[in-house]
């Protein structure tokens, strides 16, 4: 096996196809528009590279992707904390703990070059894109923005080394529960 960061259009579309082909089977999967996804991890349209950095790297094993990470610089997170914390985000993975220790290793090398003392994640850039990790509810949909993983990944990023920084919680509920008075023709077409 062997990681490589993404350098070509070939290789970028390779780090955005991996998902469609580890989750296809998922029902409960929202697989995002490919469109959107180059938007966001893009240098140039992305606004989040004005304050922030990121490298791509895949993971190859047999002739394919068997794994895909992005290790992240945020530095208005950091200047905001007084932090020196680095990112891994876009963690996507074959259920095999060989691969996720390598591109886990290369993130947190990338991290260290820009000179950060901690790696967290999982998040994609910032808490205002998909961050976290799902360790239950595996049989509900994903909400706006939650993520939505198998659940042997929470074993793949606990045995390279890292724990639970802070719970972050979905719920589930619609008009009837929230006790809000809704309009009478909007309680239809719910």
């Amino acid at each position: 096996m062997r990681v490589r960061s993404v350098q070509s259009p070939q290789d970028l579309k390779a780090f955005i196809d991996l998902p469609y082909r580890l989750h296809r089977d998922d029902p409960l999967w929202v697989p995002p528009f490919r469109q959107d996804v180059r938007t966001l991890l893009s240098k140039k349209k992305n606004p989040f590279f004005d304050h922030g950095d990121a490298v791509y790297f895949v993971a190859e094993r047999d002739g394919r992707v068997a794994g895909r990470i992005a290790a992240i610089t945020n530095r208005l997170h950091n200047d905001t904390h007084g932090d020196r914390v680095g990112f891994f985000g876009f963690f996507e993975c074959e259920n095999d703990q060989a691969t996720a220790d390598t591109l886990i290793s290369a993130a947190a090398a990338w991290a260290v070059e820009q000179g950060h003392d901690t790696l967290r994640g999982p998040m994609s850039f910032s808490v205002n894109d998909e961050c976290g990790l799902l360790i239950d509810g595996f049989d509900t949909p994903p909400y706006l923005m939650m993520p939505h993983n198998p659940p042997y990944y929470q074993e793949l990023i606990e045995t390279a080394g890292f724990s639970k920084v802070k719970d972050l919680w979905a719920f589930m509920g619609g008009p009837k529960d929230t006790g809000i008075a809704v309009p009478e023709r909007l309680d239809r077409a719910a």
